[in-house]
């Protein structure tokens, strides 16, 4: 799943921490950042500054069920 535009990255972040499962970020470059990690965070955020139109990349959830939570942020 892809990341809508002009999403607010700290609400966003804030719902990742409450998934039960893990989150990760997929770049175009294959690099795979865990969204529940500070450090990954950061960089994510970065990422996405620098990019008005959203990062290129994908959002993936180990639990479906997470979904629930990261749907208002995400798209297809």
């Amino acid at each position: 799943m892809k990341l809508k535009p002009q999403v607010d990255i700290q609400e966003f972040l804030q719902a990742v921490q409450n998934c039960r499962g893990g989150v990760w970020f997929h770049t175009e470059n294959g690099d795979q950042l865990d969204l529940r990690s500070t450090l990954s965070q950061l960089l994510f955020a970065s990422i996405v500054a620098k990019s008005p139109l959203g990062p290129v990349g994908e959002i993936r959830v180990k639990k479906r069920e997470d979904l629930s939570l990261l749907g208002q942020y995400l798209t297809k």
